[in-house]
């Protein structure tokens, strides 16, 4: 049995904090491999959980667990598994795993692929990730000549998440919250790469005149009080700018538990999930809302296309697409780089799409049922689980043939 420390966000509440959360189920539901340690860190200023249910006390007692060990014996490790970005890679044991979800453009930076090289392995949460990494190369120049190339010289392969074993009921309760027409949902974080005002502008501008409802699970920063106010204030502001209007807008704020915020999409009236962001890792609230059978609208590109296709068949409202370098606002030093790009869609042709889901919605909530079949299928705990294991173990390499395949399928849509 090895020893392990799986060091990321566990009690944070971020899309990191959902992957640490995943990789420590996964670890722990192989008792007979792995014996398993834990360390936390933050995730940005997003806040933490603290709602001490039966998971936050699980956490708790592998946190003393660790600190009694590390007391006692000093601590020595055979794996260490990292919950983050490159640049937070330690070297804790013989083996040191670096488990991430990249970047969300097209490229990785040089310094990214300098620290994954320190590294044993690296696993990534879906194909576009992992070809962040394995298709950036820069050249390494002296004396104005070409010596030789940067580029992942690493085994970088992916695993997904799966779809929780828990399972919500239609017109699943969430407090405070009653909704009367057809609602379209966005879940989000706002910044730039989330593409948050125009989701909502654009919206107002379509429906203006329309019974429907936006509903917006959203925050600036973190779920505190001050937070609240700042986003509610940002959002009014946009709806303000249209004059008045009938569509509504609503607005979710606060500390959720990953089992009450699943019940967000089962909420009656919840009809449509939408999504423009320009780039996703992976996209854990599209993947929520797929397995939960509600309609996504999205672009397709970057991380959710692993799932959001059956074979090359679309289950969604496809919104077009191009590819275009990143805004400078965006640029954030070895994490999104200026030469990079990411996907960006045309108010026309967004607002055209939810226009058809919300004309024709019996059509789009047969294509969300059958993906939803499809992930309940393919996507089990018991499968991701494995394969996370697996990759832990270094059992388990890339397979270049199904990344080949996945390209194949996808230049049809790009």
């Amino acid at each position: 049995m090895k020893k392990i420390i799986l060091n990321g966000p566990l009690l944070s509440q971020s899309g990191y904090g959902k992957q640490a959360r995943f990789a420590l189920d996964a670890l722990l539901s192989q008792p007979d491999k792995f014996d398993v340690y834990v360390a936390t860190t933050n995730w940005g200023k997003t806040s933490w959980i603290t709602t001490k249910d039966v998971y936050y006390n699980k956490i708790h007692k592998l946190l003393e667990k660790t600190q009694r060990y590390v007391s006692s014996s000093g601590a020595s490790f055979d794996i260490h598994v990292q919950v983050g970005i490159p640049n937070e890679i330690k070297k804790l044991a013989p083996v040191n795993i670096l488990y991430t979800a990249g970047t969300e453009t097209n490229i990785v930076s040089h310094s990214w692929l300098n620290m994954i090289n320190q590294i044993d392995r690296v696993i990534t949460v879906s194909n576009h990730s992992t070809l962040g990494f394995t298709n950036s190369a820069y050249e390494i120049r002296e004396n104005n000549k070409a010596t030789g190339l940067i580029k992942a010289e690493v085994p970088v392969e992916h695993v997904s998440y799966p779809v929780p074993g828990f399972h919500f009921k239609n017109d699943a309760e969430f407090p405070n919250l009653e909704l009367e027409n057809f609602t379209f949902l966005a879940v989000s974080q706002w910044g730039p790469r989330k593409n948050l005002d125009a989701t909502i502008a654009w919206f107002v501008e379509e429906f203006r005149n329309d019974d429907v409802t936006l509903l917006l699970k959203v925050s600036t920063m973190n779920h505190s009080v001050p937070d609240f106010y700042t986003t509610k204030k940002r959002m009014e502001n946009i709806k303000k700018s249209f004059g008045e209007v009938k569509c509504k807008i609503k607005f979710v704020h606060g500390d959720c538990t990953d089992n009450e915020f699943d019940k967000l999409y089962q909420v009656k009236n919840v009809n449509c999930f939408i999504n423009i962001a320009h780039g996703e890792g992976f996209g854990l609230p599209i993947f929520e809302a797929a397995y939960n059978g509600v309609p996504v609208v999205t672009h397709g590109w970057s991380g959710p296309s692993d799932f959001l296709y059956m074979g090359s068949e679309e289950k969604f409202a496809r919104v077009p697409m191009y590819l275009n370098q990143i805004q400078p606002e965006a640029v954030w030093a070895d994490i999104l780089i200026k030469d990079s790009a990411w996907a960006f869609v045309n108010k026309e042709d967004y607002q055209k799409t939810i226009r058809k889901v919300y004309d024709n919605y019996e059509e789009y909530k047969t294509k969300a049922i059958e993906l939803q079949d499809y992930l309940y299928k393919n996507f089990t705990e018991e499968k991701m689980y494995n394969k996370f294991c697996d990759l832990v173990s270094g059992e388990t390499t890339v397979n270049e043939k199904d990344i080949e395949k996945w390209l194949e399928d996808m230049t049809e849509y790009e």
